[in-house]
């Protein structure tokens, strides 16, 4: 909207629509691919990172939570020999291509793509050479599966939640000591009722893990929604959504003959 006129004369109407926190505007184009990655960030339930201007020969420090399956850097330098460099909490480069954790950079006509798989949690550096570089910094959290429920459950049956929290490779989260771990999730039912779920990680296997309490009221017909929870230590936390439909379906309930008085 770089004259405030034409979009200014709709935006009310699809914040009506879409909801106001759903509509972004921008004056100018240098600032739009900031926006759109905010959106992809919203689109995948990542956790929202605003774009960062590093100058020449300026250094710059960044914190890197917990529990993540990588981190992308969009570099869009502003001049052809701008570069940037990434640095590791000890100190060391990141040498994407060499670095078993991070494969060959991939080059744009406008942008680069710099991925480091598995990060350490700890400060993180930016050092730009060159000229004035623009980073767009996405943390992307290591994805919980839900197991139970199924995408359709039966209304009156009680809903027992149970989730899978692995890497990549298959293999269970280890805890991080100075970032304890923590799993919980929302039920939001769609009359609006609220219900709280904890895993208790001492009662998980294989990185499998069972929520207490059940919920036993599951009558309410409709799309209930789950927000799982990841979180490490008091300070970072990362989220993930999944909706389900309660239907007025049949279901088998098995019932264990009790003994004669």
């Amino acid at each position: 909207d770089a004259y405030g006129k034409r979009w200014s004369k709709t935006v009310s109407y699809w914040q009506r629509l879409l909801g106001e926190g759903n509509v972004l505007t921008t004056p100018n184009l240098e600032a739009l691919k900031g926006y759109f990655n905010r959106i992809v960030q919203r689109i995948w339930n990542l956790p929202e990172v605003p774009p960062e201007a590093i100058e020449a020969n300026q250094r710059r420090d960044f914190e890197v939570g917990p529990y993540l399956a990588a981190i992308e850097f969009y570099i869009f330098p502003t001049q052809k020999d701008a570069k940037l460099k990434v640095y590791r909490p000890n100190g060391q480069l990141v040498k994407p291509g060499s670095d078993p954790d991070s494969p060959p950079v991939k080059h744009a006509a406008t942008f680069s793509r710099l991925i480091v798989l598995d990060p350490e949690p700890g400060v993180w550096r930016y050092e730009a050479e060159g000229g004035r570089v623009e980073v767009i910094r996405n943390y992307i959290p290591i994805r919980l599966r839900l197991i139970s429920p199924a995408m359709v459950h039966p209304a009156g049956k009680p809903l027992r939640l149970v989730l899978e929290f692995k890497r990549a490779d298959g293999k269970p989260i280890v805890p991080d000591p100075n970032y304890p771990l923590g799993l919980s999730a929302d039920i939001l039912s769609p009359l609006g009722q609220r219900h709280q779920v904890l895993f208790p990680l001492e009662k998980g296997h294989e990185g499998i893990y069972e929520g207490q309490p059940e919920i036993e009221d599951t009558m309410a017909i409709g799309e209930w929604t789950i927000i799982l929870k990841v979180r490490g230590g008091d300070k970072f936390q990362y989220q993930q959504l999944v909706k389900f439909q309660v239907q007025k379906i049949p279901y088998i309930v098995i019932e264990e003959p009790s003994p004669l008085s």
